[in-house]
């Protein structure tokens, strides 16, 4: 998933198809839901601190070593645009739990209304750590690719002083 609006897209398409679920399933069988809200939370705080992880990864200045100017400034570029995604996703879940656990906890009226919510923010939430899972992978495929990158170059080194001191020897 490295479209980013194909994970807005999924997102909404996993919310809503939760809160449906979930309408089905409580009003079918006639389940009983009152402890469930903490439980919800706390599967809503996974990708929290999965995002901040990556934002922090996102942020360290060992990705630039090894970089012509060229390529940082590429880079730099490319880091700007998906920590600004992150930080829209992180928003955009924080808001989310917010209004549903507090709908929840302080609307009695339409509690299982904003139960649903929760359930399909939680489902929700899925897609945004896949998402997260996604970015993280290609930062590590790119630090893979320069440390090889640099152990190529060391290899080379050594063969071209090798190559040289044999030389110097005939």
């Amino acid at each position: 998933m490295k479209s980013f609006k194909l994970t807005l897209f999924l997102t909404l398409l996993a919310g809503g198809f939760g809160y449906i679920a979930s309408c089905f399933v409580v009003r079918y069988f006639e389940t009983d839901v009152s402890g469930v809200s903490f439980l919800l939370v706390a599967f809503l705080l996974l990708p929290i601190t999965q995002l901040g992880n990556i934002i922090k990864e996102l942020s360290s200045d060992s990705i630039y070593n090894n970089l012509n100017e060229s390529e940082k400034r590429r880079l730099k570029k490319l880091i700007q645009m998906k920590r600004k995604q992150l930080y829209i996703l992180v928003g955009l879940l924080v808001i989310l739990s917010v209004l549903c656990t507090l709908g929840f906890q302080l609307v009695t009226q339409y509690k299982a209304e904003f139960l649903f919510s929760l359930i399909g923010v939680t489902l929700a939430d899925i897609v945004f750590f896949f998402h997260a899972l996604a970015v993280m992978d290609e930062i590590n495929d790119f630090k893979n690719l320069l440390k090889d990158r640099q152990e190529k170059s060391e290899l080379q080194q050594k063969t071209l002083e090798r190559l040289k001191s044999h030389s110097n020897y005939d």
